[in-house]
């Protein structure tokens, strides 16, 4: 059982090859494990001369299989993870697809999970392509390996790929404003924090302030620390001094 876990884009970059007397020259290198057709771009300098050319590389197999997945997941989505089957033979093909989720070492509870069939069996005729879908559930956060295996007559193959779940923070600003005069000594607001919220997240301030320009703390902060150095922008820091003094 093959297992396929190796998806550089690039599958070699040699940049320091010298030709022989007769203006040949051999690289060997493995190819990554994609399924797919590469680019092929050899460039020839000497002194007086440059020289260019290109050719395609198909990398292929009879019964090819791509995995397709969501670029990232929340927690507490749940989406869909395939695997794409193609059947490049003149007869047609039987495949049983499974998928397996192994969370990340160390992690404390589980991040990924099948919900639901987690082994199918297709069949894909001369030519075709089948997709063989699986479902998932985002129980945690965290990164998670889905390892795909692919077991037919001519093929069998795992793919494993790295699938990343979020915790979503949702930003939100309240501000609340009221006066204490000798008529009105006492004032009472209420804060409640929701049990979702990750710990070590948010803030919460309170300002006092005889007058209201307290309002005006972040504008008058920025006008005396106008990141610009040009004299025009350095006179504009005593505009706040001469308009509010202390």
């Amino acid at each position: 059982m093959k297992e396929r876990k190796d998806f550089r884009p690039t599958a070699v970059f040699e940049p320091y090859l010298v030709t022989g007397a007769d203006g040949t020259v051999t690289v060997r290198f493995s190819l990554p494990d994609s399924l797919t057709t590469y680019r092929c771009t050899a460039v020839a300098v000497d002194t007086e001369r440059f020289g260019i050319a290109e050719r395609d590389l198909r990398v292929s197999a009879p019964l090819t299989a791509t995995a397709a997945l969501p670029r990232k997941l929340r927690w507490r989505d749940t989406a869909q993870a395939s695997l794409i089957l193609t059947n490049l033979e003149t007869a047609e093909a039987e495949a049983t697809v499974s998928l397996e989720v192994r969370d990340a070492p160390g992690s404390v509870f589980t991040v990924l999970a099948v919900d639901g069939e987690s082994e199918r069996k297709v069949r894909i005729g001369a030519g075709r392509t089948v997709e063989v879908p699986f479902r998932l559930a985002a129980l945690g956060t965290g990164v998670s390996e889905l390892i795909f295996t692919l077991r037919s007559p001519s093929v069998n193959e795992r793919i494993v790929k790295t699938l990343t779940v979020d915790r979503p923070n949702l930003t939100e600003t309240v501000a609340a404003v009221g006066t204490l005069g000798a008529d009105r000594s006492f004032m009472e607001e209420a804060v409640m924090l929701p049990a979702s919220i990750p710990e070590g997240t948010g803030t919460l301030t309170l300002s006092l302030a005889s007058s209201r320009l307290a309002l005006l703390k972040e504008a008058v902060g920025y006008l005396l620390d106008y990141p610009y150095g040009c004299l025009e922008q350095r006179t504009a820091r005593l505009l706040p001094l001469i308009a509010f003094g202390e």
